[in-house]
């Protein structure tokens, strides 16, 4: 499964995950990865009957979001910031969708500028800091 550490004392050495299959509590006994855990880092773990069995960092440096589809995205709908929601980042979708609401229209020019700057590598990360792929 894939989840996120949203806890972790570096004294006491456990923390808790959490996916959407739930919160569960793990300690350092359960770590296969040379990177210590830390609040926040994306990770992969086992868990059998409600107890983590094992976890290791997941390594995001691995591209997903394609670059090609984030600027189509905000050229054609980035006045409703799609290509941000797309990207993750979702507090700039709603921020692009509201400007263009409150200026009736002319805010689309900014998720606009933002799909050719997406094609220039201007714009070249997600939110979670990952490369876009070609």
């Amino acid at each position: 499964m894939r989840g996120i550490i949203s806890k972790y004392d570096a004294e006491t050495k456990k923390g808790i995950l959490a996916s959407g299959s739930g919160k569960f509590e793990f300690d350092i006994s359960l770590w296969n990865s040379s990177r210590q855990p830390e609040k926040g880092i994306d990770i992969q773990f086992h868990q059998l009957n409600g107890k983590v069995t094992a976890i290791a960092f997941l390594d995001m440096t691995k591209a997903v979001k394609s670059k090609k589809t984030a600027a189509l995205l905000g050229i054609f709908l980035g006045w409703a910031g799609a290509h941000r929601f797309y990207l993750g980042f979702y507090k700039l979708g709603i921020a692009q969708a509201a400007l263009t609401a409150v200026t009736k229209g002319a805010g689309a020019v900014w998720g606009f500028t933002e799909g050719f700057l997406i094609i220039r590598d201007a714009i070249y990360k997600d939110a979670k800091g990952r490369p876009l792929r070609d």
